[in-house]
């Protein structure tokens, strides 16, 4: 730290070496997943020739069908690859869950403690520029080991760079974890988010029902070069004895006459501002209790008006990296926010989350949401790139949200927008989204053909379900309110969860798709009787199964599983997991319970979850891989997982749910042309398929 200003946490690494320092000996794994990446998709891009990545990987190595066995959810699908078996073992069936105690929804894996380890340990050769000096690594609280975890006891190297659930403590060995999801914000929630808007028309203040706060931002001072503006942003609740509201912290913002540029100050620090651009993280410092400072960070966004009118998006703060304690725990979900505050510990992003509350609200459209979908990706990649060539490690491991963001901002209206410095027709950002995905992919080969990744290396890219951009956003909590199980009072402009009469209310909805019902004697105000319990569901499930779109008769509801045989004897799991039809999604206020909108609505008036709650049926996911496999067909995420161990001719760990692909040779590496086509992304003989190998070398389907 250098001044006030500390160091950026924005990931600006270098361009990766062109070769690596030293030529591994050992074979290395490299996994790059995409939740979302649709099946259907990719074939139509190797088809048409705008996928060269994938179309190699299909002629020269592998790529089947991965079959969806959990709901749409990246976390339940990351804690079934983490543990390498099903829901029936980790219990993880939604993002999203109910603190009946607590009262309010909260991410239901996100129970994880987090240590700050300095970069030396995560990466013994030297760390990406623009990195803080020390960086989590998370450790959930969840009680089923990663089979990453016996990988590293026995020696391996395994290197988790994001994931969209913790691992368990880690006890010796030698896996590392960098970053995760499904934590909360400074706020306790997810979409604390501020809105100032020059309008002297607005209210001074207003508080939206998904958590964000819209202010009227007046010039505090004009001058020749610059407007100066002050910007509160409120952060955490109030700490200390009798103590309420939000601690809040001001943003000094001078902004050019033009408002397409602006200049950022706080006591610690100061960033410039691009309109249209996401800023680095700004460092924030609220005073929550007397002698206790709580740092935070977020990004500024100047939407692009086109006018002299400043509009300016703060996206949910969190804690500042560059200021932790030692060790922070979490308790989630009862009292996991209060904890979080009190020890002041770090959650970093690597770049802006996709901002869906602010979306839903319609503070930000389609180009900011994608503005902030590029930023993110551009980050991940540059970091998964900068490590991939390190060396350190036998197994590298990250997720990539890219897909299933662009997908939550749905098709929409005809329109052009700006995505990783192309103008796209939104119609067209999750093929975009897509391509992106299989720059990486030729980018990840290349090293391989370079040699970087040594002898026998294995890349294996995979997506645990796709993602098709949804017409339609469900909300089962309007369901359920209708059909009378759901009771609501108070104010309407109050949030959902608040809302819930729970002396009258016999189920309702949270996350993708799952249904929880207010069952005596193991819900804090239950009155369903279990003897009860099997009618019930049986009788809301027909009422699900008949639901049809008003306009075109379509089903809407594929399917209704029993949460009981989905994860049996697993605490916390929805007692009904709904399975939703093609074009369709869970609503994102539905998921969050942040209010009861139109049971089926538009996806251009109401923002989506992308894939959230889709039937399992609908959405195949992928598996491809530079090797040889000798069966056909599809694939499951337990095979994918117990590949790993085996291409590094290791043992199979204990807890392994199913056996390894049968593996082949090595895919070859690819003659010096295609490679500089590839690298230029340009299709190969014109889009036409290649001629398929025989069947005894496997990899067709």
């Amino acid at each position: 730290m250098k001044g006030t200003e500390p160091d950026r946490a924005e990931p600006t690494v270098p361009p990766p070496p062109q070769a690596p320092r030293e030529a591994p000996a050992e074979p290395k794994v490299a996994v790059l997943a995409f939740p979302g990446l649709d099946l259907a998709l990719v074939e139509r891009g190797m088809m048409e020739g705008w996928l060269p990545g994938f179309r190699r990987l299909r002629t020269s190595g592998t790529r089947l069908q991965l079959d969806a066995r959990v709901p749409a959810s990246a976390t339940a699908a990351a804690a079934t690859f983490r543990v390498g078996a099903g829901t029936s073992r980790h219990g993880v069936l939604d993002d999203w869950t109910m603190d009946l105690e607590g009262g309010r929804p909260v991410p239901a894996p996100g129970a994880c403690r987090v240590r700050m380890a300095p970069l030396a340990e995560l990466f013994p050769r030297g760390a990406p520029q623009g990195f803080p000096p020390a960086l989590p690594l998370l450790e959930s609280r969840l009680e089923q080991r990663s089979f990453l975890q016996d990988c590293g006891a026995g020696g391996l190297r395994c290197v988790v760079l994001r994931c969209a659930v913790g691992f368990p403590a880690l006890t010796g060995g030698k896996l590392k974890v960098l970053g995760a999801g499904a934590l909360p914000d400074l706020s306790f929630g997810t979409g604390a988010y501020t809105f100032a808007v020059e309008d002297a028309a607005l209210p001074e203040r207003r508080e939206t029902a998904r958590g964000g706060v819209i202010l009227r931002a007046l010039p505090a001072t004009r001058g020749a070069a610059c407007d100066t503006f002050l910007i509160p942003v409120a952060g955490p609740p109030l700490l200390g004895e009798g103590a309420s509201g939000r601690a809040v912290a001001t943003i000094e913002l001078r902004a050019a006459p033009d408002r397409a540029r602006a200049t950022a100050i706080t006591s610690d620090h100061r960033i410039e501002v691009e309109a249209g651009r996401w800023s680095e993280p700004l460092v924030l410092r609220f005073a929550a209790a007397p002698g206790l400072d709580v740092f935070g960070r977020a990004r500024l966004y100047i939407r692009p008006t086109g006018t002299r009118r400043m509009e300016l998006y703060v996206e949910p703060p969190d804690f500042d990296p560059a200021r932790p304690p030692a060790w922070q725990a979490l308790s989630c979900p009862r009292d996991w926010g209060r904890e979080l505050t009190a020890r002041t510990g770090p959650l970093p992003r690597l770049a802006p989350a996709f901002p869906g509350a602010a979306f839903a609200d319609a503070v930000l459209d389609a180009r900011d949401a994608a503005a902030a979908v590029a930023a993110q990706f551009a980050a991940e990649r540059r970091l998964f790139e900068w490590a991939l060539v390190q060396g350190d490690y036998d197994v590298l491991y990250q997720s990539f949200s890219l897909l299933e963001d662009a997908a939550a901002i749905g098709p929409g209206a005809a329109e052009e927008i700006e995505f990783l410095g192309e103008r796209v027709p939104r119609q067209l950002l999750l093929d975009a989204a897509t391509a992106a995905a299989d720059q990486l992919v030729c980018a990840t080969l290349a090293f391989v053909d370079g040699g970087a990744l040594g002898r026998g290396a294995t890349v294996i890219i995979y997506s645990p379900y796709g993602a098709k951009a949804a017409m339609r956003a469900v909300d089962l909590n309007r369901v359920l309110v209708e059909r009378g199980d759901l009771v609501l009072s108070g104010p309407p402009e109050r949030p959902l969860w608040q809302r819930i009469d729970w002396s009258r209310t016999r189920a309702w909805s949270a996350g993708g798709g799952g249904i929880h019902v207010n069952l005596r004697g193991r819900e804090p105000a239950g009155i369903v009787e279990p003897a009860a319990l099997d009618a019930y569901l049986a009788g809301l499930a027909a009422h699900l199964l008949a639901l049809q779109d008003p306009v075109t008769g379509a089903r809407i509801v594929l399917s209704a599983r029993r949460g009981a045989e989905l994860a049996p004897g697993q605490a916390g799991a929805p007692d009904l997991q709904v399975g939703l039809a093609e074009g369709c999604t869970v609503s994102f206020d539905a998921a969050r319970m942040l209010r009861a909108g139109p049971w089926l609505s538009s996806i251009s008036t109401a923002a989506g979850s992308g894939p959230a709650g889709s039937d399992p049926s609908v959405v195949p996911g992928l598996f491809a891989m530079t090797r040889r496999t000798l069966m056909r067909g599809s694939v499951s995420l337990e095979q994918v997982a117990a590949t790993i161990p085996a291409l590094l001719e290791q043992d199979a760990p204990p807890g392994l749910a199913a056996a390894p692909l049968l593996i082949g040779r090595p895919m070859e590496r690819a003659p010096e042309e295609v490679i500089r086509r590839e690298r230029k992304e340009e299709p190969e003989d014109g889009g036409e398929e290649e001629a398929r190998e025989p069947d005894e070398d496997g990899g067709e389907e």
